[in-house]
């Protein structure tokens, strides 16, 4: 009489949680031509809106924090907060989006 062989399988899982900042466009985004300061020339940037969210899987699920208005450089990808000149443009924009 043979045994038979039970198989036991283990599954494992890994559940990846966290919290990172994630960087939105708005509908009526400002958008202009700025000095880089990376770049350390005048290019094209775009107006985001940064907010810290917890995160499944690198997916944000709520926001924890806001993190305002900021602006990204087209060619460098780089985010910085932005200047005087520009920012009455930046709340018309977030104005008109609350309400």
């Amino acid at each position: 009489m043979r045994r038979s062989a039970v198989l036991i399988v283990k599954l494992a899982f890994i559940i990846v949680l966290g919290m990172r900042w994630h960087f939105r466009v708005l509908r009526d985004s400002w958008s202009g031509m700025l000095s880089c300061p990376d770049c350390a020339c005048s290019r094209a940037f775009l107006e985001k809106r940064a907010f810290k969210a917890f995160t499944l899987y690198w997916w944000p699920l709520f926001r924890t924090e806001e993190g305002g208005h900021v602006v990204e450089c087209m060619h460098c990808q780089g985010r910085f907060y932005p200047p005087e000149e520009v920012r009455p443009y930046l709340s018309a924009a977030a104005s008109s989006l609350s309400s």
